[in-house]
Parts: structure tokens; sequence; C-alpha cells
């Protein structure tokens, strides 16, 4: 989701970077602001609540648009201030802009604006970004992508100079507290929701007569609204088209790189060794029977288990019983992974191989060492976007299994001989009645 900064302008503080929706016109082709209807308000706050990546917690309306925002733990900070986006008056029928900006804590970033009238805001402008060079190309992709091109295209080379222009450009503020006391405001999804009802209870008179005001005017204005409509479609149409473009070109950017986060195989070895090392093999009477190591973010979590030995006794012990059979017994710790990873031994997209490679690699290598080895690969995984598209992941992965591994294989270099794998991960070392066994899965190309 988009990142929100704040900046000053004339005296007051606004938020830039709000993740504007694309205008939904399919229930009201006169464009009826969201602002006007307290129900409208609540099923957008509802339908941003049910979103299944990353929630925003905070939203803004403008015209027919809402704009999710990610407060990041700081809703204190954005809680009631303007959407700058909203509050601009722009040269033209249509605007386009990259300007250089310093928020109030004093932080250099790049800002995308892209507005069509007064009103409607496209979805990918807005943006912040943190260096000149990604700001550029995005400003480039909206400028193609916009059919038929913005009427007015500006690209700002300093932050002053973008401070100037857009203090000239601020509407100024309204006496009005109907519904523009909520129009471009930041605000938590819970002061969206419920809205319906207050609004009917508070300002039935107040929309009644706003309501005969707005029809007076719009007798007088249909060619305008038919314009504004075509023009939205438009810019949908664009942002569906780009959208499914990008992720065409980039579907990585769809689905998570797991194998980036998870610790490398030399690491979850050596640190299940030493965990092996300092079990002692008898504990109060108690005989080891397993160890089993798992890997978790940077630490390994250990779980000794002991049988009932003669004589076995919890005295002295930190052992707890095991509680689905009663001459067992087992004790749990965690050993923390070695610091100073090196984040060049961690390959991206690029760095994996194919499944044909890794199964070559990976079967000769078990082979070589006289273990037995289990590699099945599961098809890729599929991503849709409502209204886009669907898109396939770049790569997939195989669960693997490692068994009758010897203690001299395991600490004669089997971790490193593994870490030579790209995108292999370890998820669980047991060793048990003098064997190790393993596994895992690996990340391939299609």
């Amino acid at each position: 989701m988009n990142s929100m900064r704040l900046v000053r302008l004339g005296g007051k503080t606004y938020v830039v970077g709000v993740d504007w929706q694309p205008p939904d016109l399919d229930g009201d082709p006169d464009g009826a602001p969201l602002a006007r209807s307290g129900v409208a308000m609540e099923r957008a706050a509802q339908a941003a609540r049910r979103m299944a990546l990353r929630p925003p917690d905070m939203m803004a309306v403008h015209g027919r648009q809402c704009g999710h925002c990610d407060s990041e733990g700081a809703a204190g900070a954005f809680k009631g201030r303007h959407a700058l986006a909203g509050r601009l008056s722009l040269p033209g029928p249509s605007f386009l802009g990259l300007l250089p900006m310093v928020d109030v804590d004093g932080r250099s970033f790049w800002w995308v604006l892209a507005k069509v009238g007064e009103e409607l805001i496209g979805g990918e402008s807005d943006r912040v970004h943190d260096s000149e060079r990604e700001a550029g190309e995005a400003f480039e992709s909206l400028g193609k992508a916009f059919p038929g091109g913005f009427a007015e295209t500006r690209r700002f080379g300093t932050a002053p100079e973008s401070q100037a222009f857009l203090e000239d450009r601020l509407l100024p503020s309204s006496w009005w507290r109907g519904f523009r006391n909520v129009e471009d405001r930041i605000l938590p999804l819970g002061d969206f929701e419920g809205r319906g009802g207050r609004t009917l209870k508070r300002w039935t008179l107040a929309t009644a007569l706003l309501a005969a005001a707005l029809y007076a005017l719009d007798a007088g204005t249909d060619f305008w609204n038919a314009s504004r409509f075509s023009e939205a479609t438009r810019l949908k149409e664009a942002e569906r088209t780009r959208l499914r473009l990008d992720h065409e070109r980039h579907p990585e950017r769809l689905f998570p790189q797991a194998w980036i986060r998870s610790p490398m195989a030399d690491e979850v070895c050596a640190a299940c060794l030493g965990a092996v090392a300092e079990t002692p093999v008898s504990v109060g009477g108690w005989l080891l029977e397993r160890v089993a190591c798992t890997p978790e973010g940077r630490k390994v979590t250990v779980v000794q288990r002991y049988a009932h030995g003669g004589g076995a006794s919890y005295a002295g012990t930190d052992l707890v019983p095991d509680p689905r059979e009663a001459r067992r017994a087992s004790r749990t710790l965690q050993r923390p992974l070695p610091e100073g990873r090196n984040p060049a031994r961690i390959p991206g997209l690029e760095g994996l191989r194919d499944m044909d490679r890794i199964r070559t690699d990976f079967l000769q290598l078990a082979q070589t060492l006289g273990l037995r080895a289990s590699l099945k690969p599961k098809a890729p995984v599929r991503r849709t976007v409502p209204e886009v598209g669907t898109f396939v992941c770049p790569w997939r992965e195989a669960p693997l299994e490692l068994t009758g591994i010897s203690t001299r294989v395991m600490g004669s270099g089997l971790g490193d001989l593994l870490g030579t794998i790209p995108g292999l991960v370890v998820e669980d070392i047991v060793y048990e009645g003098a064997n190790w066994n393993m596994r895992g899965r690996v990340y391939v190309t299609r």
C-alpha cells in the first residue's frame, strides 16, 4: 500500500500518499459524492476492511472515490488532516505532475499527482516515491497509460518550486459544514462505519434542501456530467490496462518470496548440530530418545524427548511429562542463529534454478552421500487480481526429504553443501536412533 507523508503548506498540514480507488459510478450515473451518503461511506469502509491483502486502517472520500490509508501505527498524526490531492485546483481539464517535496520531518521524497477536472484523482497518482528514478518511471508510465494524454504535464526541479506551485493552487477553507466536513479528511475506518444511521437521523432536513438545490443546478450541467463520466470511465480502463501490463512484466511482485526471509540451510544445520552435541544422553534416569530442531525466524526451537529408564525421576530436572505417553518426558529450548547474515548469499528470483537442474543436483548429492531422498514439485500458484486478470507465479516450490543421515555425514559439511543450492529452505531436522532426518522445500523456476 502507498506510504503516506505529512507536508506543510500555507500554514496547514496535509497528507500525501493516499491509495485512491477507481471511481464507482455504476450505481449513480450522476456521480454524486460519497460524502453525501452515510450509507455509501459505510459500505466503502466495510469493503476496505474485507480486503484480503493488508486491509487499510484509515480512509478518505473524494467525490465518488474512496482512498485507502495505512497509518503504520501512527493514526493520531494523520487523523482529521486533509488529503492534499483533493484540496488542489489544478490547471487544465486534466493534469499530471512530478513534484520533489520535503515532509514535516525534513525527509525528501518525490510525489506523482494526476487529476481529471476538479474531482477525479487517478488510481496510480498521489504516489510517494523515495527515489527520483522510481518517481520518474511512474510519471512516464502514467502519462503513456492515459488515453489521449494529459492536457497539462509538469515536472518540477526543486522542492521550493513545488511548494510555491501547490500553495498557489490550494482551495480556500470553507465555512460549509455539510458533506464537505468529511470530504478529503483522513479518518479511521470506524468513523465511517455506522454513518448510515447517524446521517439519516441528523441530516434529513439538510439533505432534502441540499438535494433540491443540487437537482436545480444539475438541470444546466447535463453535458458536463456526461463528459466527466466518460473521462472517469476512460481513466478507469486505462488504469486496468496499466496494471495488467505491469503484472505481466513483473508477476513476482504479486507473490511473497518466502526463501528470502528464511534462514540459510547451513545456519540451521550448524545450530541443530550444536544443540544435539549439548544434549545429555540421560537426565535423572531418563534416556535420550529424540531431538527435533525447527527454525523460527532467527532462532531454532529444540525439543528434547526422553524415554523412561530404570529409576527415572523428575526430581532435580526441568523435564515435563508427555501428556500423550506416560513413559515419555521432554523439554524445549531455543538457540539463536549466528549473527552477521550475508544478504549477498540469498538469491532473488534471478538466482533460482529450473526444476531439472535442481533435481539433478539434489539427487546426485544424496546418492554421493548414501542418503535416501525425495523431491516432489508442486504446481505453480496462481493469483487473480479483480477486474485485471489471473497471473501465474514465476516460481514454484518442491517439498524435499533426506533420511538416514549419519552423524558423520551431518557433521562433515552437509549444511554447507545444501547451502549451495539456491532457494533451499530447511523446515525441520530430527535426530533419532543415531540417525538424522531432514525436511524442507526448494523454490525453483517453472
